[in-house]
């Protein structure tokens, strides 16, 4: 036997210690952060959509009264052009 072989773990003693090793605390902390992640992800997620579907909401009910705001905005305008071409037209 040489000193290489005698210093080097067999499979089932590494198996052991890992067994026997109680959980790394960094190990669960970082468990415990991809779990916060997920849950924080999934919430954003959930939010985004309830924001989306207000936002459409609100569009829908805002279409209708754009449209009566702009005929009311279009009426004196188109009234104002029409005078202005008239004024034009009777002076040269």
């Amino acid at each position: 036997m040489n000193c290489f072989s005698l210093c080097q773990p067999t499979e089932t003693q590494s198996t052991e210690n890992e067994a026997e090793r109680p959980s790394d605390p960094y190990d669960n902390f970082l468990d415990g952060q991809k779990k916060r992640n997920l849950e924080w992800k999934a919430t954003r997620e959930a939010k985004w959509a309830k924001v989306q579907s207000a936002a459409q909401a609100v569009n829908s009910q805002t279409d209708g009264s754009s449209n009566e705001r702009d005929r009311r905005q279009e009426d004196p305008i188109h009234l104002l052009r029409q005078q202005l071409t008239a004024k034009t037209e009777e002076c040269p």
